[in-house]
């Protein structure tokens, strides 16, 4: 039940265009890891996240934590999916991913059945440097 007024609260229109990268990401960990699937709470999220401007706020840890969180509750969300590879692949945002970031965002889409070229092409191409060795 808490989990439930949670995810209205967050939903409500006043509250969700306020909700920045950080909060959207925390929040959809936090349902993951609690196995607490909302549907209506996810496709708000991921209508937030599709925004531009909340997009390029998305931090290499919370590129990874959205995309952990939608696979680990087994949502197929493919146009957020796509936005979140897109950031990704952003050549300064690549640059910043940990190997805990990439594993994660690799298995996410592993997980999700998803392939995207460019995604899977950069985490390879980020995996091989001596920093995250």
């Amino acid at each position: 039940r808490l989990l439930d007024a949670l995810a209205r609260r967050l939903m409500h229109p006043e509250i969700l265009e306020t909700v920045n990268s950080q909060n959207i990401a925390n929040t959809v960990w936090a349902f993951a890891n609690m196995g607490a699937l909302n549907m209506d709470l996810m496709k708000a999220v991921a209508a937030r996240t599709m925004c531009p401007k909340v997009l390029q706020s998305f931090t290499t840890q919370e590129v990874a934590n959205t995309a952990w969180a939608f696979a680990r509750l087994g949502v197929v969300h493919g146009r957020l999916m796509d936005t979140l590879a897109q950031r990704a692949c952003q050549p300064d945002v690549l640059m910043a991913f940990s190997s805990q970031g990439l594993a994660n965002t690799a298995w996410a889409y592993a997980t999700l059945h998803i392939t995207n070229m460019p995604l899977i092409d950069a985490i390879a191409e980020r995996a091989i440097c001596v920093d995250v060795l």
